[in-house]
């Protein structure tokens, strides 16, 4: 059976392709794991069609991908390493018959569940702590897996990573800022043409919203929501990469809005995540808890207890011992193991991960997909008072963005 077309945002980048004739290639490597995934691929399930479908009446992307100039020329260490982690996959693919179960459990479910749409909220207090390689991780590799056009915002109000993270320069796309202007000026009458201002993933159909790369003014929170749910009607999910404040227009309008949160931590930086390892009688290096305690407060406290928990670089062994510290079901506490490719300031490639951490990754998606919806009163929506505001155009004020 044919693969469904990517809805949310005209063609998406399976579209792109077809425009300039030419295959779409899934990074370096792409033929030998083609050769891999050939043999075990999962097949469509019999009787289920393209549910999620494009707006008929929003118009398709104009065809300007033909013009685009080619990628530049890889290195060949670029290359090599490329090949070699293909390699690694395909070995671990055949020596390791349990992981290849998992995978393809986790990647039968994602499909099943790819009717869910969502927005998601990356958070902790704490800088390093794995929200950025959390949001474009998931994000890229969801879009990829259930053939979908999402989007990864930056909320951050001060300078942030995501563009960058995912390959794309932070002028080549929208940033934050930049689009709530434009979208309360009345830019961008359709989803379409937002999407059409955006820059994407290569390797998926995952869009970009950076941040500013100065901070000038503070976010609105009104405005996020607004502008988040403009992105949800035309974007399958949305995942949100916030910053560090609490209460910072980006970050609670971004929590507010999500169906589900998703606390992460690194046991590489100090403070993000209890860390077992150490003794600490103050109970105070653990931003992770306090970044749950925190919106709990604001008013959130069964948003936060419906949240899934990603350790990053921890024994996976601890599983349970992070379940219980911090009160969750173990289904929704996930350990990521160690790995270069997910380390800050490098740039995400999905042929790169080991199998072992794509395997996780789908299983913490088949969890964001599946965690119960919070109660109505804590999914605080866009009220009418924020349109009328929105409409108003009232000046953002100009101050601390904290």
């Amino acid at each position: 059976m044919d693969t469904p077309p990517r809805s949310g945002s005209g063609l998406g980048h399976m579209g792109r392709s077809r425009l300039t004739g030419e295959h779409t290639s899934h990074d370096e490597g792409s033929q030998s794991e083609r050769l891999v995934t050939a043999i075990f691929e999962r097949a469509e399930p019999e009787g289920e069609g393209d549910v999620v479908s494009a707006d008929p009446e929003r118009p398709a992307r104009s065809p300007k991908w033909i013009d685009e100039p080619d990628a530049p020329q890889r290195s060949r260490l670029d290359t090599l390493m490329g090949v070699g982690s293909h390699i690694r996959y395909a070995v671990e693919w055949l020596v390791r018959p349990g992981l290849r179960r998992r995978n393809r459990a986790a990647l039968a479910e994602l499909w099943r569940l790819r009717r869910t749409k969502k927005i998601y909220a990356f958070l902790n207090s704490k800088g390093a702590s794995g929200k950025t390689a959390g949001s474009t991780t998931t994000g890229l590799l969801f879009a990829d897996a259930i053939n979908r056009d999402c989007v990864v915002a930056d909320m951050n109000d001060s300078p942030g990573g995501t563009a960058r993270r995912l390959g794309i320069k932070r002028r080549d796309t929208l940033q934050l800022q930049e689009y709530l202007r434009r979208y309360r000026g009345g830019e961008f009458p359709s989803t379409q043409s937002i999407a059409d201002n955006l820059e994407w993933a290569r390797e998926s159909g995952l869009s970009v919203i950076s941040s500013e790369a100065v901070a000038r003014t503070t976010v609105p929170k009104y405005q996020v929501k607004l502008g988040l749910e403009k992105l949800a009607e035309g974007f399958h999910s949305v995942f949100c990469d916030l910053g560090n404040g609490i209460k910072s227009g980006g970050n609670l309008g971004a929590v507010e809005m999500a169906d589900t949160l998703v606390f992460m931590g690194n046991v590489n930086s100090a403070d993000s995540v209890v860390d077992f390892r150490r003794e600490d009688p103050t109970d105070e290096g653990d931003d992770l808890r306090n970044t749950m305690d925190a919106y709990a407060g604001l008013g959130m406290p069964e948003k936060v207890k419906r949240g899934i928990i990603v350790v990053l670089g921890a024994r996976p062994s601890y599983r349970s011992r992070y379940a219980a510290h911090y009160g969750m079901p173990v289904d929704r506490v996930f350990v990521v193991p160690n790995n270069r490719y997910m380390k800050r300031g490098n740039m995400l490639r999905k042929n790169r991960l080991p199998l072992g951490v794509r395997v996780v990754i789908y299983e913490i998606l088949v969890a964001m997909l599946k965690a119960e919806a919070p109660p109505p009163h804590e999914l605080k929506r866009a009220t009418a008072a924020d349109r009328e505001q929105f409409e108003r155009g009232d000046p953002v004020p100009v101050g601390d963005t904290e």
